[in-house]
């Protein structure tokens, strides 16, 4: 008889919010207007609110709402595009102050072909909004600058312009979570 694992399986609560995080992801990834849909651990939605068209405007109960939550929005500048284009952008500096000030337990955002993740680790975020936005952009300027050699090297195409366009979020975001112990995730779908 073969041995288990050991793996610790998750929660039937964490899989009913992954179902449910599955199902709203899915009625918003191709809205036209930003959407963001608060879960609790359950998979309950706390709130469910439509923005305007590169952006959702939240009170401060709204954000008091979010504490400890999984916040999902949608990012919509990739509609109608194709290839590396229809990627999409991963996270914003608004979308990651948002996420710390408000202590949100996971910040999520989809477009028509992506889905980002931004875990909390156990211990917290670790940081201030201030913190985040002065970090955010010392890592932009890194990453514009390796943009540029890069284009300067393959040439500036569509095809090079669109592959840098689609990866620059992703960059500056892979390093505030290695600079700052954040989990963070990117997949197709």
């Amino acid at each position: 008889m073969a041995k288990t694992s050991g793996g610790v399986r998750g929660s039937k609560s964490e899989a009913k919010l992954r179902n449910q995080l599955r199902i709203a992801e899915g009625k918003i990834r191709r809205n036209k207007y930003e959407s963001a849909i608060i879960l609790d651990s359950k998979g309950r939605i706390v709130l469910d609110k439509r923005g305007a068209r590169y952006s959702v405007g939240f009170t401060q109960d709204d954000i008091d709402k979010m504490k400890d939550m999984v916040v999902t929005h949608n990012h919509p500048r990739a509609l109608g595009k194709t290839g590396i284009a229809a990627i999409g952008h991963s996270f914003s500096m608004q979308d990651i102050v948002l996420a710390v000030n408000a202590n949100v337990k996971e910040i999520r955002a989809v477009t028509p072909t992506y889905t980002f993740s931004l875990k909390r680790p156990a211990k917290g975020w670790g940081v201030s909004p201030k913190q985040v936005e002065v970090a955010y952009r010392e890592a932009g300027k890194e990453v514009k600058m390796e943009m540029r050699k890069y284009l300067n090297k393959v040439g500036r195409t569509q095809s090079s312009y669109d592959r840098v366009d689609a990866s620059y979020y992703n960059q500056i975001n892979k390093r505030l979570a290695a600079k700052f112990g954040w989990i963070y995730s990117h997949k197709r779908g």
